[in-house]
């Protein structure tokens, strides 16, 4: 019974020590700085923990105060993961009167929930940094234990729910790091369990995925099975048609943008080999980098044609040898439906926004095109303009939402 008190009192008299920490950090984080260096080794590490909790991003000056340990690593991580302190919005499904994707990024609620997320462990004792070891024993897991040894570790950690669902999704990208395609099912369960990071996880395994891609420059079938076979995999994640659909349709969006920017030729090999539903995305990956390279001054006919002769050419790469150009930031410039637009049919761009297609290649080609000149640098607002009375109404209507975007945002034009 006294052990039981002076445990309880303890408890709080450490909670309340915490509470005065980052208190202080708030108040003057250079105060805070000083103080830390005075503490010896294992306070230090007990404080930053708490303050880590507190504020993930604030907390990360003090991680080189720590020795190089399980403690230094996960402020490390704590301080560069935006979405501790910027969480996505968890939002419901999105039901359109058109095919395709309802918003331009996967939210918690496009992800079904995993029954990982019902395991309940108690903290380990006795230890300075128990959220470290925790978040350590995860990791460890992932990389040589089971999913359910993952799960325990991640459950316990405390200071919200936040640094167990980020757990299961930093676990998930170690399993798939270290699994590959075989471990596709068990990092969905991870993801899963993730809680309000549902969707970013899977956006980032999907991505994960899509980065292992050839060039487009080659069309090797043996060379693209890999991908072919991830994609299957993937697939096979769910029952749910419209899950299924998402997927790939997000899947073959990165694969496209990786593939194009690895290439060290531009050219149409890859659509020899992927699925035909995977055009529309290496049609629009295609026209990102030669519009972003070509004279801003052409007209949208000599555009088309010069990334139609990028489409139809053949190169027969081997894959030996890439561009090594970054992949470039994708301005989101159709995020949701606005009124009257959930008839149009609606596929991933480049896997940070949506654009609409066509069956019609010829016609998706001129899609492509003008969501590539808006996001140029400037934008090419008289190419877009120049389509505003063209005779295809998706066209049309492309043009029109493009201009009222980047009107909206203010970006420079020409």
């Amino acid at each position: 019974m006294l052990f039981a008190l002076a445990a309880g009192c303890e408890r709080e008299t450490s909670v309340a020590a915490e509470r005065s920490w980052v208190e202080l950090h708030r108040a003057d984080s250079a105060a805070v700085t000083d103080e830390l260096t005075a503490m010896d080794a294992m306070e230090r590490v007990r404080v930053v923990s708490a303050l880590v909790d507190a504020d993930p991003q604030g907390a990360a000056p003090y991680c080189s105060l720590l020795p190089y340990s399980m403690s230094r690593s996960r402020c490390e991580h704590a301080g560069t993961s935006v979405h501790l302190w910027t969480p996505p919005e968890d939002l419901a499904p999105v039901t359109r009167a058109g095919r395709g994707l309802g918003r331009s990024v996967l939210t918690a609620g496009d992800v079904p929930i995993s029954e990982w997320t019902q395991v309940q462990m108690t903290p380990t004792a006795d230890v300075a940094d128990p959220q470290a070891q925790a978040w350590g024993r995860a990791r460890e897991m992932a990389e040589k234990g089971s999913v359910e040894q993952i799960a325990q570790a991640c459950a316990q950690l405390r200071g919200g729910e936040r640094w167990r669902h980020d757990c299961f999704m930093d676990a998930a990208l170690a399993r798939l790091k270290r699994l590959g395609r075989s471990g596709i099912p068990e990092v969905f369960t991870l993801c899963g369990a993730s809680g309000g990071y549902r969707g970013v996880c899977v956006s980032r395994v999907l991505d994960d995925l899509a980065a292992a891609s050839p060039p487009a420059d080659v069309g090797d079938p043996l060379t693209w099975a890999p991908v072919l076979m991830r994609a299957r995999d993937l697939r096979a994640m769910s029952d749910d048609p419209r899950l299924q659909a998402e997927l790939m349709d997000r899947f073959w969006s990165r694969v496209a943008l990786h593939s194009v920017y690895a290439a060290l030729g531009l050219s149409g090999d890859a659509l020899d080999v992927v699925p035909r539903a995977a055009h529309v995305h290496f049609r629009a990956a295609l026209a990102h980098r030669v519009v972003g390279s070509a004279d801003a001054s052409l007209s949208v006919a000599d555009t088309e044609r010069l990334v139609g002769a990028v489409i139809e050419r053949r190169i027969g790469g081997t894959g030996d040898a890439v561009s090594g150009l970054p992949l470039p930031h994708v301005t989101d410039l159709w995020p949701f439906d606005g009124h009257g637009e959930s008839h149009i049919a609606a596929a991933s761009y480049l896997g940070a926004s949506r654009r609409t297609i066509a069956n019609d290649p010829r016609t998706d080609l001129t899609l492509s095109v003008l969501e590539a000149s808006a996001r140029t640098t400037p934008p090419s607002i008289a190419r877009i303009r120049a389509t505003e009375q063209h005779p295809d109404q998706r066209v049309r209507w492309t043009a029109a939402r493009l201009v009222e975007q980047l009107g909206a945002r203010g970006l420079e034009v020409q």
